[in-house]
């Protein structure tokens, strides 16, 4: 199941991952810094799966109805990263469904 807890420790884990030659779909031509892309899938069950990488529709995460993509550099502020993926999510989800914390 989906949770703050869980988001933030895959957050903090996917940025240490980040290899200096990582690049980002958002990126300018010609920026150099390290970023990549993240897209997490849920479902009204919150049961969910997730992926780096462009937003090709293909993936764990694209087996779930519900998506936030987010882009991810070294130094990002996790909880800024997981508060974006619960929002981004939340507005997709039926209102009788939330995220919890742990």
């Amino acid at each position: 199941m989906i949770t703050r807890k869980n988001l933030s420790e895959l957050i903090d884990y996917l940025k240490s991952e980040i290899a200096d030659d990582y690049r980002s779909t958002i990126q300018e031509i010609g920026d150099e810094n390290p970023m990549m892309d993240v897209t997490i899938g849920c479902d009204n069950e919150l049961e969910y799966s997730w992926q780096t990488g462009d937003n090709s529709y293909t993936g764990g995460a694209y087996g779930y109805p519900h998506w936030a993509v987010v882009y991810l550099s070294p130094d990002d502020d996790t909880n800024r990263i997981v508060d974006s993926i619960i929002e981004q999510l939340e507005e997709l989800l039926p209102e009788y469904v939330d995220i919890p914390v742990e």
